[in-house]
Protein backbone atom coordinates (compact mmCIF):
# COMPACT_ATOMS: atom_id res chain seq x y z
CA UNK A 1 0.00 0.00 0.00
CA UNK A 2 1.35 3.11 -1.06
CA UNK A 3 2.20 5.83 2.09
CA UNK A 4 0.36 9.58 2.33
CA UNK A 5 2.91 12.50 2.04
CA UNK A 6 2.12 13.08 5.30
CA UNK A 7 3.37 10.06 6.86
CA UNK A 8 6.54 10.31 4.33
CA UNK A 9 7.17 13.39 5.66
CA UNK A 10 6.85 12.56 9.29
CA UNK A 11 9.16 9.59 8.64
CA UNK A 12 11.51 11.88 7.21
CA UNK A 13 11.57 13.94 10.19
CA UNK A 14 12.40 11.05 12.79
CA UNK A 15 15.18 10.11 10.83
CA UNK A 16 16.48 13.23 10.82
CA UNK A 17 16.20 13.03 14.11
CA UNK A 18 12.70 14.85 15.17
CA UNK A 19 12.09 12.38 18.63
CA UNK A 20 10.21 14.94 19.72
CA UNK A 21 7.81 17.72 19.00
CA UNK A 22 9.74 20.50 19.38
CA UNK A 23 12.57 18.73 17.37
CA UNK A 24 10.28 18.01 14.83
CA UNK A 25 9.43 22.28 14.12
CA UNK A 26 13.10 23.06 14.87
CA UNK A 27 14.46 20.29 12.01
CA UNK A 28 10.73 21.74 9.64
CA UNK A 29 12.18 25.16 10.26
CA UNK A 30 15.68 24.79 10.27
CA UNK A 31 17.12 21.79 9.38
CA UNK A 32 18.72 22.48 5.20
CA UNK A 33 19.23 18.86 4.97
CA UNK A 34 15.42 17.75 5.71
CA UNK A 35 14.54 20.88 3.64
CA UNK A 36 16.12 19.66 0.19
CA UNK A 37 14.10 16.58 0.75
CA UNK A 38 10.88 18.01 1.70
CA UNK A 39 10.90 20.71 -1.32
CA UNK A 40 11.99 16.96 -3.44
CA UNK A 41 8.58 15.52 -1.66
CA UNK A 42 6.59 18.53 -2.45
CA UNK A 43 7.68 19.07 -5.75
CA UNK A 44 6.40 15.20 -6.79
CA UNK A 45 3.55 15.24 -4.74
CA UNK A 46 2.32 18.40 -6.93
CA UNK A 47 3.07 17.26 -10.19
CA UNK A 48 0.29 15.74 -11.01
CA UNK A 49 -1.96 18.40 -9.84
CA UNK A 50 -2.88 22.06 -11.38
CA UNK A 51 -1.10 23.60 -8.59
CA UNK A 52 2.38 22.27 -10.42
CA UNK A 53 3.42 25.86 -11.17
CA UNK A 54 4.85 25.84 -7.82
CA UNK A 55 7.22 23.64 -8.52
CA UNK A 56 9.21 26.08 -10.51
CA UNK A 57 9.03 28.46 -7.25
CA UNK A 58 10.23 25.15 -5.21
CA UNK A 59 13.15 24.48 -7.78
CA UNK A 60 14.37 27.94 -7.68
CA UNK A 61 14.48 27.75 -4.00
CA UNK A 62 16.06 24.62 -4.02
CA UNK A 63 19.15 25.35 -6.64
CA UNK A 64 19.25 28.80 -4.66
CA UNK A 65 19.22 28.46 -0.83
CA UNK A 66 20.84 24.71 -1.21
CA UNK A 67 23.17 24.73 -4.58
CA UNK A 68 21.22 21.33 -5.26
CA UNK A 69 18.98 20.06 -8.09
CA UNK A 70 17.13 16.75 -7.74
CA UNK A 71 14.52 16.70 -9.93
CA UNK A 72 10.82 16.12 -10.10
CA UNK A 73 11.13 12.64 -12.34
CA UNK A 74 13.54 10.98 -9.48
CA UNK A 75 12.22 8.38 -7.12
CA UNK A 76 13.57 8.58 -3.90
CA UNK A 77 12.72 6.45 -1.35
CA UNK A 78 11.94 6.40 2.45
CA UNK A 79 14.53 7.25 5.02
CA UNK A 80 16.92 8.96 2.54
CA UNK A 81 19.27 10.77 4.23
CA UNK A 82 21.48 13.92 2.75
CA UNK A 83 24.30 14.11 5.15
CA UNK A 84 25.48 17.88 3.88
CA UNK A 85 22.99 18.88 1.40
CA UNK A 86 24.90 20.94 -0.93
CA UNK A 87 26.03 20.84 -4.54
CA UNK A 88 23.70 17.48 -4.92
CA UNK A 89 22.52 16.90 -8.09
CA UNK A 90 20.14 14.31 -8.83
CA UNK A 91 18.47 13.63 -12.05
CA UNK A 92 15.62 10.70 -12.83
CA UNK A 93 17.32 7.98 -11.01
CA UNK A 94 15.54 5.79 -8.54
CA UNK A 95 16.92 5.60 -4.85
CA UNK A 96 15.61 3.18 -2.84
CA UNK A 97 15.13 3.27 1.00
CA UNK A 98 17.62 3.78 3.42
CA UNK A 99 20.40 5.46 1.42
CA UNK A 100 22.68 8.18 2.62
CA UNK A 101 23.96 10.72 0.39
CA UNK A 102 26.99 13.05 0.88
CA UNK A 103 27.84 16.88 -0.42
CA UNK A 104 29.15 17.54 -3.80
CA UNK A 105 27.33 14.00 -5.56
CA UNK A 106 25.84 13.89 -8.85
CA UNK A 107 23.45 11.02 -10.05
CA UNK A 108 22.80 11.37 -13.69
CA UNK A 109 22.86 10.07 -17.20
CA UNK A 110 25.75 9.27 -19.18
CA UNK A 111 25.80 12.80 -21.25
CA UNK A 112 26.94 10.43 -24.49
CA UNK A 113 25.46 12.44 -27.38
CA UNK A 114 22.86 10.67 -29.70
CA UNK A 115 22.28 8.01 -27.56
CA UNK A 116 19.14 7.89 -25.04
CA UNK A 117 18.95 9.39 -21.58
CA UNK A 118 19.62 6.64 -19.03
CA UNK A 119 19.54 7.10 -14.86
CA UNK A 120 21.10 5.07 -12.72
CA UNK A 121 19.27 2.68 -9.74
CA UNK A 122 21.01 3.04 -6.39
CA UNK A 123 19.83 -0.30 -3.85
CA UNK A 124 18.87 0.40 -0.36
CA UNK A 125 21.34 0.82 2.40
CA UNK A 126 24.23 2.46 0.31
CA UNK A 127 26.19 4.73 1.27
CA UNK A 128 27.61 8.01 -1.37
CA UNK A 129 30.45 9.94 0.21
CA UNK A 130 31.43 13.19 -0.90
CA UNK A 131 31.81 13.96 -4.51
CA UNK A 132 31.13 10.78 -6.53
CA UNK A 133 30.01 10.38 -9.48
CA UNK A 134 27.39 8.07 -10.69
CA UNK A 135 26.27 7.62 -14.31
CA UNK A 136 24.54 5.82 -17.01
CA UNK A 137 21.86 2.98 -16.69
CA UNK A 138 23.50 1.27 -14.28
CA UNK A 139 22.18 -0.75 -10.82
CA UNK A 140 24.24 -0.10 -7.61
CA UNK A 141 23.72 -2.65 -5.18
CA UNK A 142 22.52 -3.25 -1.79
CA UNK A 143 24.45 -2.21 1.21
CA UNK A 144 27.09 -1.22 -1.21
CA UNK A 145 29.69 1.73 -0.12
CA UNK A 146 31.03 4.20 -2.72
CA UNK A 147 34.53 6.40 -1.03
CA UNK A 148 34.71 10.05 -1.95
CA UNK A 149 35.25 10.82 -5.59
CA UNK A 150 35.07 7.98 -7.09
CA UNK A 151 33.21 7.78 -10.75
CA UNK A 152 31.43 4.64 -11.14
CA UNK A 153 29.71 3.71 -14.94
CA UNK A 154 29.50 0.55 -14.34
CA UNK A 155 26.98 -2.36 -12.36
CA UNK A 156 28.33 -2.44 -8.81
CA UNK A 157 27.29 -5.82 -6.81
CA UNK A 158 25.71 -5.84 -3.49
CA UNK A 159 27.62 -5.39 -0.05
CA UNK A 160 30.70 -3.82 -2.01
CA UNK A 161 33.17 -1.21 -0.87
CA UNK A 162 34.12 0.91 -4.19
CA UNK A 163 37.08 3.39 -3.97
CA UNK A 164 39.44 5.13 -6.31
CA UNK A 165 38.39 7.95 -9.13
CA UNK A 166 38.16 4.43 -11.58
CA UNK A 167 35.54 2.64 -8.71
CA UNK A 168 37.69 -0.33 -7.91
CA UNK A 169 36.20 -3.25 -5.48
CA UNK A 170 38.55 -3.52 -3.06
CA UNK A 171 36.46 -5.83 -0.68
CA UNK A 172 32.52 -6.51 0.66
CA UNK A 173 31.24 -6.04 3.64
CA UNK A 174 30.24 -8.95 5.76
CA UNK A 175 26.80 -9.19 6.79
CA UNK A 176 26.13 -8.88 10.36
CA UNK A 177 22.51 -9.98 9.79
CA UNK A 178 23.09 -13.32 9.20
CA UNK A 179 20.13 -16.59 9.52
CA UNK A 180 22.08 -19.11 11.41
CA UNK A 181 21.72 -16.86 14.80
Amino acid sequence: MKKSFFSIVKSDLINHGGISLKKKIFIFLFNKNFKLLFSYRLQYRLRPTPLRFLNVYLKYRQRIKLGCDISVNAKIGENVRFAHAFGILIGAATIENNVTIFQQVTIGSHGVKGVEMAWPTIKEGTIIYSGAKILGKIIIGKNCTIGANCVVSRDIPDNAIIVSPIAKIIGYEINTNSDNQ
